[in-house]
């Protein structure tokens, strides 16, 4: 958000006039643009912050001297509470000043960390997602060596369904041959 420079003024607690000398001396960074009346200052909520925390306000303090006017003194006990005053307002302002910086820092802190988690969680997502395609593959090359096993399997009982096939074929023709021998049937071998 930007300010004009009147508006920045009442913010600090500084006249205009101490405000185009901030300026100009470089405690306050302002930037010109075009007006209705013609090029004015603006100045950013961020450097008014800035220039916050740089220069405390200025506490003005006047005590009035004593002095008689018409044979009246003005009592001691009116400097003593102008003074008071002026203290209680110094240090309202110093302590708003501390909760400010305060609530920055803070605010600085948590945007601080939420980085942090967010960079460590960025890693750990990428180390999750590597160790995810790991087990993708290693799934894969685990589905491929049993599709390997089955093939392997399945020629070997075909191979050993051939080979029974064999046996009995040859088996058969062992048992033709040697009843052709005796050419007795079977059941008369006595």
């Amino acid at each position: 958000m930007k300010l004009s420079l009147k508006e920045a003024a009442e913010a600090l607690g500084i006249s205009l006039t101490t405000a185009r000398r901030w300026i100009k001396t470089g405690r306050l960074k302002a930037t010109m643009r075009e007006g209705p009346y013609g090029p004015e200052y603006v100045v950013t909520q961020e450097e008014l912050e800035r220039a916050r925390r740089k220069n405390p306000t200025p506490v003005t303090v006047i005590v009035p001297e004593p002095k008689e006017e018409q044979g009246i003194t003005v009592p001691r006990e009116w400097l003593i509470q102008a003074m008071r005053q002026a203290l209680e307002q110094a240090i309202t302002s110093a302590i708003g000043q501390v909760a400010r910086g305060m609530e920055e820092n803070f605010a600085a802190l948590v945007k601080s960390l939420e980085e942090t988690l967010a960079k460590q969680w960025t890693g750990v997502e990428q180390g999750l997602k590597r160790e995810l395609e790991e087990l993708r593959a290693e799934l894969a090359a685990t589905r491929e060596l049993l599709r390997k096993q089955e093939e392997e399997s399945q020629r070997a009982e075909a191979e050993r369904d051939r080979l029974l096939e064999e046996r009995d074929r040859r088996l058969v023709e062992e048992i033709r041959q040697a009843l052709q021998e005796r050419k007795k049937p079977w059941w008369k071998f006595w």
